[in-house]
């Protein structure tokens, strides 16, 4: 079964112009449109499964979630403690940030320069095991910031040194590990100018910002209008982040930077990328989003699967594999750890190689 996220190569449509154009306008603003969607997958599923209630899970609906499309309540983070982050969409389409400690009641952590309107609020992503909150929110202007909750319920807000300030631009946080420090990425430029995406750390106490930027990442866009860069993921324990790049000729890798900032690229072997003839815009390609406390990775790659279809030429389009970067060890084979793959759609991996 081939994955309809991607569009199928050699179609020549306005709409394959317009999806590739709101792509990125997804991408620079914290994919909220995707992000919605999914918001309202994961309610419905919540409403599914407390329907029964004796499997033992727990159904959050916070009040003020909204009851149309693309509304309602879903959870974004949990840690090891039960202690619950995410996200509700009001009935104006805004975002709202809440937290749920295990055994507690629901708060919320909207940041007070949040916007209202609709694709505007607050945005957990991430939280530790201390249930500290990490995330981003849209202001009124559309530009996008981080911020970080304290268990205490303090926010403190901040941009990564180099995001852009303009609409549709700014920082997205994406990952908080044990000890406070907080990975993502940001964009520079404007919306009618080039613009690229780079990668930052952020120290604990926020009084240090490292750049997390691939060595083979491009720095700019294609003729598309697709931006180049580096975008980190996730973070564990130790410092080692995984994540993607987007290099020179647009292409995606996954990779994996050690904590002494040592990059190795994750391309799985059969990974494939797309190409729509008729504007030249690439999809598909590695994106490695998770990485536990022994530095193994997980993630998804794509392959080009061809068919064909009664009333048009044969076509090519990505199919979505899920794949696992085991760390290299004492028993596992030589070249920074090996790559096994999955049929299953959408499925992560996390194994020990064996001998």
């Amino acid at each position: 079964m081939t994955n309809r996220m991607f569009q199928a190569c050699g179609s020549d449509t306005s709409a394959v112009r317009e999806k590739t154009m709101l792509k990125e306008m997804q991408r620079s603003n914290l994919r909220l449109n995707l992000v919605a969607g999914l918001v309202v997958a994961a309610a419905i599923g919540l409403a599914s499964v407390g329907a029964s209630a004796q499997t033992g899970f727990t159904t959050v609906d916070v009040t003020g979630a909204g009851t149309g499309a693309q509304q309602g309540t879903a959870v974004t983070a949990v840690d090891a403690a039960g202690d619950v982050a995410g996200v509700y969409i009001d009935t104006n389409n805004a975002l709202h940030c809440f937290v749920l400690p295990a055994g507690g009641s629901i708060a919320n952590c909207d940041v007070s320069g949040a916007g209202s309107s609709s694709g505007e609020g607050t945005f957990p992503t991430t939280i530790n095991t201390s249930g500290v909150v990490a995330g981003s929110y849209i202001d009124a202007s559309q530009i996008s910031h981080g911020f970080v909750r304290a268990v205490n319920g303090t926010i403190t807000m901040f941009d990564a040194p180099l995001a852009s300030q303009s609409g549709r631009r700014g920082t997205t946080v994406l990952s908080i590990n044990d000890a406070g420090v907080i990975t993502g990425t940001y964009s520079t430029g404007t919306y009618s100018t080039t613009s690229m995406y780079g990668g930052f750390m952020r120290s604990a106490d926020g009084s240090t910002y490292t750049a997390i930027n691939d060595p083979n990442a491009g720095t700019g866009e294609d003729p598309n209008g697709k931006k180049q860069g580096t975008t980190p993921v996730a973070m564990n324990a130790s410092g080692m982040i995984a994540g993607y790049y987007i290099d020179s000729t647009s292409v995606q890798h996954g990779f994996v930077r050690s904590a002494s900032g040592t990059y190795t690229a994750i391309d799985p072997t059969g990974v494939g990328t797309c190409i729509n003839n008729s504007n030249g815009s690439k999809f598909g390609g590695t994106t490695a989003s998770g990485i536990d406390a022994a530095g193994d990775v997980a993630g998804t790659y794509s392959t080009r699967v061809a068919y064909s279809m009664a009333s048009s030429a044969a076509r090519v389009e990505p199919l979505l594999r899920s794949m696992c970067r085991e760390q290299a060890q004492a028993r596992v084979p030589p070249a920074g750890g090996a790559v096994r793959k999955s049929a299953a759609r959408f499925s992560f991996c996390r194994t020990r190689w064996v001998t």
